[in-house]
Formats: structure tokens, C-alpha cells, sequence
């Protein structure tokens, strides 16, 4: 899954005009892991990236195996649930954003667009306090550096 990203991205930075629907939703993908907020409820609810949340859950499976109490199976299965929920939103969001693309823009013009977007949507993610997590700063919302702590 990431191998595909990265070609992607090396396919529209090194031969833009060989730019294909498969390489934008790749780079599209891997962009909306990062920066699109995908809401998450365990004790507290909040909004956060989906890498986030993929971390959270690797340290809660790992917690679970080692400690196999009920409590912990059961947090890092609902959280294994909502990381899925959020990967399959997250290639939709991607999917459709690349569906998009494909039918509005001229084929020469797809990679000058599908840069456009990322960086638009990159500086939206850093810039702007889309993201809450009871975990980090007490819950106040923050943008792309805060939620992870930086």
C-alpha cells in the first residue's frame, strides 16, 4: 500500500505528463491518511488524522496482547474497528477526489491540479485547528503539528 503511494508521487514529480488516475489516487490516498480528520469516540470523541489513529491502535493491540484483560480487548478491538472505518474513508475520499479530477481537467493539466490539491489541503491540515483529541492538549483543537505533539 505505501510502495504504491511513493510511486505515485515519483510518477507525477518525475514524468508529469505520464500522469494516471491510479497515480493521483495513490498520492491522493496516502495525503488523506495524513491530513483528512476522521472522528474517533473511545472514552472521549475527537477528530484526528488517520495515521493517528492507526498508531493509537497499535499501541492499544499490543497493550491488549500483552495484558489480555477484557478492557483492553475490547478498547483496542472498537479501535481496530474505527481505524478500518477510517483507511476505507479515506480511499473513498481519495477515490472520489480522483474520479473528479479525471473527468473536470484536461490530461496535461492533472498533475499541475493534483499538486495544487495537496498543497492546498496540506496547508489546510497545519494551518487550521480542524483536529481535537482528549488526549492531546486537553482537547482544544489544533492543526497538523499539534495533534501529534510536535
Amino acid at each position: 500500500m505505501w510502495d504504491g503511494a511513493f510511486a505515485g508521487a515519483v510518477v507525477i514529480l518525475v514524468a508529469p505528463s505520464a500522469v494516471n488516475p491510479t497515480a493521483i489516487r495513490r498520492v491522493l490516498f496516502a495525503l488523506c491518511l495524513v491530513v483528512v480528520p476522521c472522528p474517533y469516540a473511545i472514552v472521549e470523541g475527537g477528530r484526528v488524522p488517520v495515521v493517528w489513529l492507526c498508531a493509537l491502535t497499535g499501541l492499544t493491540l499490543a497493550s491488549a496482547l500483552v495484558d489480555r484483560g477484557e478492557i483492553t480487548t475490547y478498547i483496542s478491538g472498537f479501535l481496530t474497528l474505527e481505524t478500518i472505518a477510517g483507511v476505507i474513508g479515506a480511499y473513498l475520499v481519495a477515490r472520489l477526489a480522483t474520479r473528479a479530477i479525471v473527468r473536470l481537467v484536461r490530461p496535461e493539466r492533472r498533475t499541475v491540479v493534483t499538486l495544487v490539491v495537496c498543497a492546498a489541503l496540506g496547508a489546510i491540515a497545519l494551518a487550521v485547528p480542524i483536529f481535537s483529541s482528549s488526549a492531546v492538549r486537553g482537547g482544544e483543537p489544533t492543526g497538523l503539528v499539534g495533534i501529534f505533539g510536535w
